[in-house]
């Protein structure tokens, strides 16, 4: 996968660091071919504006310590989202007019590493509680991990491994640690959770809350996140063994519904009603994309899928799902992967349908769904996230 190469120069908590280049001529040659060229002038006008200002309003949510206004519980996920969509739109730590926001986010994510290495604020639940820390601590650590592995990455390759400190200019980013050093301690929590025993074979090699819940020890959603960090940590240098990466696009395979032709939050359904959402429909295939297996069959076909099932209205879910702007991300996300007519034929209606959304300060505030429990920082962000693809910025998501 091709890395992010940007002709800027950030100071990264008052310590220089040179990225990558190319030219601005080619970054935006880059954008028309990779995705914008399916727009009408007007329609890429809205997507620019509606980013920009979603990200004054998330930065008008920036707190004292570096977060972005959300539940403890949530945290440090929603700010680590909330940095990825200022990434997404080019900006970058240290530099231009959030410089100093990013960076102070970046902070506070590091600052929420717990001792064994998770990205938690909370300190998880001694038995699983939905939506506290005990169900969304994986959620957190891999969100988390994503975005300081996109940062890490957009660093040259001649760039010493020990410069990139963040300490001393923030509070919370206090203590000597280097960037990489909080990344491999958070891969190596990952890699833990990795192999915990599992009722069922078919779940080997993939991820699930910290505790117990349910018939299932796997699910789609989780998964899919970790993969993300993985490959993105793998792309950066770090070492992830190549088996980890199988054995869950292994998991993920089995998690395609050849009947429905869709991919399935869980494998054993507990809530079948809810098990088909576009937001798994979505990570199956920017999972399979990231690990290399681009365009398959069963991507084609859950494409089809989402075709039918296209973003016009973006206030509330629709039937079968509770998270929609999760499925706005995922599904651009993936839509984006499969490129040609799926894209041709998801953004533009995507693009008039959110862009008619946004609140006059920028927010995205859907009436409904249980998006909202994260608060409009975290609405914001996955938004921003779902319409930034054709920019090619966060090398994660570069096809």
């Amino acid at each position: 996968m091709n890395r992010a190469r940007l002709m800027l120069t950030s100071a990264i908590c008052g310590i220089t660091v040179v990225f990558a280049s190319g030219s601005s001529a080619s970054t935006a040659a880059g954008a028309e071919m990779g995705g914008f060229g399916v727009l009408t002038p007007r329609q890429r006008n809205r997507v620019e504006a509606a980013v920009d200002k979603g990200l004054k309003f998330l930065a008008s949510q920036q707190q004292r310590d570096g977060s972005f206004r959300a539940p403890a519980a949530g945290q440090p996920g929603v700010t680590s989202l909330c940095v990825l969509a200022f990434l997404s739109r080019g900006h970058l730590p240290g530099q231009g007019p959030y410089g100093e926001t990013i960076e102070r986010g970046i902070a506070f994510c590091r600052s929420a590493q717990r001792p064994d290495g998770l990205f938690s604020q909370n300190k998880p639940e001694s038995t699983h509680r939905y939506l506290l820390a005990s169900h969304a601590a994986t959620y957190n650590h891999a969100i988390t991990g994503l975005m300081l592995t996109e940062v890490y990455g957009m660093l040259p390759n001649d760039q010493p491994q020990q410069a990139v400190a963040f300490q001393g200019r923030f509070p919370a980013a206090a203590g000597p640690a280097d960037l990489r050093v909080t990344i491999e301690r958070a891969i190596q929590f990952s890699m833990l959770c990795h192999p915990q025993p599992k009722r069922f074979p078919n779940e080997r090699g993939a991820w699930r809350y910290l505790r117990r819940y349910g018939l299932n020890d796997a699910d789609l959603s989780i998964t899919s996140w970790q993969v993300m960090f993985l490959r993105s940590a793998r792309n950066a240098g770090f070492d992830i063994p190549a088996r980890d990466i199988e054995q869950a696009v292994k998991y993920i395979k089995s998690c395609y519904d050849e009947k429905n032709t869709t991919f399935v939050y869980e494998i054993v359904e507990e809530e079948p009603e809810l098990n088909r959402p576009r937001a798994m429909a979505g990570a199956g295939i920017l999972a399979l994309s990231l690990a290399g297996q681009h365009h398959t069959e069963m991507a084609q076909k859950t494409g089809d899928w989402l075709l039918q099932r296209p973003f016009t209205q973006y206030d509330r879910p629709i039937r079968g799902e509770n998270w929609h702007v999760y499925s706005a991300f995922y599904s651009s996300q993936a839509m984006f992967q499969l490129g040609g007519e799926y894209w041709e034929n998801y953004f533009p209606t995507f693009v008039d349908t959110v862009t008619a959304h946004q609140s006059r300060d920028g927010a995205w505030r859907p009436a409904g769904g249980l998006d909202r429990r994260y608060g409009e920082a975290y609405t914001t962000a996955m938004t921003v996230l779902a319409l930034t693809p054709p920019y090619q910025l966060l090398p994660i998501f570069q096809r």
